[in-house]
């Protein structure tokens, strides 16, 4: 019984987890050259440098 718990604990965890994973198969070279060119270690790096970029370029005027 608890072991369906947990079973079913685990499903629910990775459908949240799921819902906010960004997918980047068909780009995935050019996040990977863009992470390098940069230094970024992280995923999270390079999302924020590219959202930092975005915000200068189009909503800054």
């Amino acid at each position: 019984m608890a072991s369906s718990r947990r079973h079913f604990s685990h499903i629910q965890v990775d459908q949240k987890i799921s819902k906010t994973r960004v997918k980047t198969s068909q780009s995935f070279e050019r996040w990977s050259r863009l992470n390098e060119a940069k230094g970024l270690r992280r995923d999270t790096k390079a999302a924020t440098f590219l959202l930092d970029r975005y915000v200068k370029c189009f909503l800054m005027d």
